[in-house]
């Protein structure tokens, strides 16, 4: 192989391998990713704009950079919903800065002109397509006809609005749990769903479901006295734990429940997952001698309850959802808290986190409530970090939407509950489930008369060009 070829070869692997160093670490405008280059043209793309309030979501945008016969550029995820685009300027940065001339025509068949880092550019009215072409005669003299190379942007844009839900009810479930706003639980455990829930007249029940909510199994719940009501459940490896009213914890790993002689406990805010530490659960126990007082503590069978700060007010005494990340840099596996209500009954818009069970931290949110809750249910896409948080009050059903696990959230506009008459939910206890299909959700409405009412809503947001 002559010196010149693999000169070819290796400058390239070079200023890829540069690259990826020097963008992994950068903030979240990240300009390109997964860059496949034989001819190194252009190395970074991305949007701004000079409209304040899409500038910050354009320029989260992430584009790929492929280099075939015709260059592609790309955007794995769509365009920011409902943002002004009339106003885009194009951030592009060549390998070769020097000698190298670009050119930018809109539209498949429009005209090129000469691109410049100020040039404003209107992208509105359906356009999705642009065409770059790169020229540089002198670092790049075998580039096809004329020593250019051209590249099409394809900008994928939602073809509806991502919070775009297609709701229905569906008649005859069997045995759907009879929720009330007492309490209910879920437990996800492979493709079986465990619903617990305290019935109307003050009893403890389990009824499951799996692939999908419209055949339940009622199941079997002993072991804890009639007196008691569960306020907690979760499960920490092939154990499943419960608190009750009476501040007890229980364990079981069949159908009969037992108590863990010597803990006083409020309830179960989560498991924190295998780190350097075991498996642990996060608990929260009343302090000895000071009611309404609180403090963090975590439980292991070996370990026993290890107790840590004492838990401001405004931290979540009942309800909530609890959900786990791995391995977070720099942190370790962090259990995150959102949702609830504090001792008080005011219903909770803060996200709490931990990383080690006895000291939580309190990340604020803007998310405001129209009105006093009824009852609230939060639950978790899969795969992705997108939560919905279904509320209902005195007048109906609200859903909110956050797709960054808890610290910002949108309200849902009346696309996310189409097909849905909110009123019919006033003043209603509600569960969300999922079930095996990733795109469906499905609440459950309990209504008066201890019966409840299934409804299955699909997610549009994969809808784009």
């Amino acid at each position: 192989m002559s010196k010149r070829r693999i000169a070819q070869l290796f400058i390239p692997a070079l200023t890829l391998c540069t690259l990826a160093l020097s963008t992994s670490c950068k903030s979240k405008k990240a300009e390109l990713q997964d860059v496949q280059l034989f001819n190194g043209q252009i190395r970074t793309f991305s949007l701004s704009s000079e409209d304040k309030a899409a500038k910050a979501a354009l320029e989260r945008v992430t584009f790929s950079i492929r280099n075939s016969e015709e260059g592609l550029i790309t955007n794995p995820s769509p365009l920011p919903f409902a943002q002004p685009l009339n106003k885009v300027k194009l951030n592009i940065v060549a390998f070769n800065a020097d000698g190298t001339k670009i050119d930018v025509a809109v539209g498949t068949n429009g005209a090129f002109e000469e691109w410049k880092a100020s040039k404003v550019y209107d992208l509105s009215s359906g356009v999705s397509e642009l065409r770059v072409r790169v020229r540089n005669k002198v670092t790049n003299p075998q580039l096809g006809s004329g020593n250019e190379y051209i590249y099409r942007v394809h900008l994928s844009k939602y073809t509806n609005d991502p919070q775009t839900f297609s709701w229905q009810r569906l008649a005859s479930p069997t045995n759907l749990p009879a929720i009330t706003s007492a309490f209910t639980e879920r437990i996800v455990e492979g493709t079986t769903t465990d619903c617990y829930f305290v019935t109307s007249a003050g009893t403890n029940a389990l009824h499951s479901f799996t692939a999908t909510p419209t055949s339940w199994t009622v199941g079997v719940f002993s072991g804890i006295p009639s007196g008691e009501r569960l306020t907690s459940v979760a499960r920490m490896g092939n154990t499943r734990y419960a608190t009750t009213s009476a501040g007890k914890l229980y364990q079981t790993m069949s159908t009969t429940w037992t108590q863990v002689s010597g803990i006083t406990v409020t309830r179960i805010l989560g498991t924190l997952p295998l780190g350097e530490k075991s498996e642990r659960l996060a608990l929260l126990a009343p302090v000895a001698g000071q009611a309404g007082k609180y403090v963090f503590a975590t439980y292991t069978p070996t370990e026993g309850m290890k107790l840590g700060h004492k838990a401001p007010e405004s931290f979540p005494l009942e309800g909530g959802y609890t959900f786990t990340r791995d391995r977070e840099d720099y942190v370790g596996s962090t259990l995150y808290l959102v949702g609830g209500r504090t001792s008080r009954g005011t219903a909770t818009t803060s996200r709490w986190l931990t990383t080690n069970g006895i000291d939580w931290a309190e990340q604020a949110t803007e998310l405001r409530f129209p009105s006093a809750l009824t009852q609230e249910s939060i639950i978790q896409e899969r795969g992705t970090s997108r939560l919905y948080r279904f509320v209902t009050t005195a007048t109906g059903l609200y859903v909110y939407i956050s797709t960054d696990n808890g610290l910002i959230w949108e309200a849902g506009r009346a696309v996310a509950l189409a097909g849905l008459t909110a009123t019919d939910f006033a003043s209603s206890p509600v569960l969300a489930v999922q079930g095996a299909d990733a795109k469906k959700i499905y609440l459950i409405r309990g209504v008066s008369g201890g019966t409840s009412v299934l409804y299955e809503g699909t997610i549009r947001r994969e809808e784009h060009n």
